[in-house]
């Protein structure tokens, strides 16, 4: 019974929340990282973290709640191993005190995972930091990250467009060249590269040397049968890094203010609903940061088309006609994402309010 429950403490106190900030911490693109490691090296990291947090999960129950009993928990722990807990053991120990500490520790987990992985994210230390580099390569290829590694020499500002030739192996027609704007990718179970996906996408004919476009919406093409990619990137002037920096510090500021709760709104609440409020606010409080973001970057993009001069070639005013055509359509992108960061903002923020609404 001692080593059941000493197994089943460890992985409750211990590697649930260090589980937990890693899934948070490797999200979206990253997140073939969490499992992509051997068993090992998961529970390794798991109980680091996990052991970090209960620390700081620790402090905050005893500033925020009361002093932890350790006399009441030892001697609870002991009577459960002996398969009989007096009553006035059952007394001395109050039993919510674990979900409220587990509730500290798990809202920390994610809470942290969240910020660390923000600050690491905006602040570009991951481009500028290798220990701190996602493994997820391609991520910083594709998406022209790549230009704040110390490695390469590139032009300064953001990556609006990458546009991608690909030669691809035929064993019927001889290897194909196709171009077009990479939209998105794909990795395997082992963080490999699966498959590319193409918009706008073009194939080269030979006989006529010239780039016909194709009929699709969507061009995939699988890993396996890509030789070489060439990537090109479009980068624009300005520099976001004091954007990235505000929209950051608006957030920061916009979770001390949720979760120490100046205002008392979560006053009435018992510990677990406020926890859960607190997460919704959470995720509602991302509105501004994204909504910043996305507005300074539709008003700064520069849509206003390329002249196209007297004189030029064929396939010179081809080129202008694509940048100009890739310009409306990221305008129009930019768009949907302010959209978007309303609607989120308004389904999250609508949730948390209906709820205090209601039960206050």
């Amino acid at each position: 019974m001692d080593i059941a429950l000493k197994t089943l403490v460890l992985i409750v106190f211990i590697l649930v929340p260090g589980f937990l900030f890693r899934r948070v911490y490797f999200q979206g693109t990253f997140s073939k990282q969490f499992d992509s490691k051997t068993w090992s090296h998961s529970l390794f990291y798991s109980a680091l973290f996990g052991i970090i947090l209960n620390f700081l999960a620790y402090n905050c129950y005893e500033h925020l709640l009361k002093e932890i009993d350790y006399k009441a928990c030892l001697s609870f722990y002991n009577s459960i191993t002996k398969d009989s807990i007096p009553e006035k053991d059952l007394v001395a120990f109050d039993i919510k005190s674990i979900y409220k500490y587990l509730g500290i520790l798990y809202g920390l987990a994610v809470i942290v995972a969240w910020i660390i992985y923000l600050i690491v994210r905006n602040f570009k230390l991951d481009r500028y930091f290798a220990p701190l580099r996602f493994s997820d390569h391609w991520h910083y290829y594709f998406k022209g990250e790549i230009k704040d590694f110390k490695e390469f020499s590139l032009s300064k500002g953001r990556c609006s467009v990458v546009t991608a030739d690909v030669l691809v192996k035929s064993e019927k027609d001889g290897n194909n060249i196709y171009s077009g704007l990479l939209s998105s990718y794909s990795l395997d179970d082992k963080g490999g590269l699966e498959s590319i996906s193409l918009t706008k996408a073009q194939i080269f004919k030979q006989d006529k040397k010239e780039f016909k476009d194709i009929h699709s919406t969507i061009f995939i093409i699988p890993n396996s049968s890509i030789l070489n990619i060439n990537l090109r990137y479009t980068f624009l002037e300005e520099d976001d890094t004091i954007i990235d920096f505000i929209t950051l510090t608006i957030y920061i500021v916009s979770l001390i203010f949720l979760w120490i709760d100046f205002q008392n709104i979560f006053t009435e609440y018992n510990f677990i609903s406020k926890i859960f409020l607190k997460l919704i606010g959470t995720v509602a409080c991302l509105f501004f940061p994204v909504f910043i973001d996305a507005l300074y970057r539709f008003v700064s993009f520069n849509s206003k088309p390329q002249i196209k001069p007297k004189g030029v070639s064929a396939k010179e005013i081809e080129q202008i006609d694509k940048v100009n055509n890739n310009k409306k359509i990221k305008k129009k992108d930019l768009g949907y994402d302010i959209l978007i960061a309303i609607a989120l903002g308004v389904i999250f923020f609508g949730i948390l309010l209906s709820i205090l609404w209601i039960t206050y």
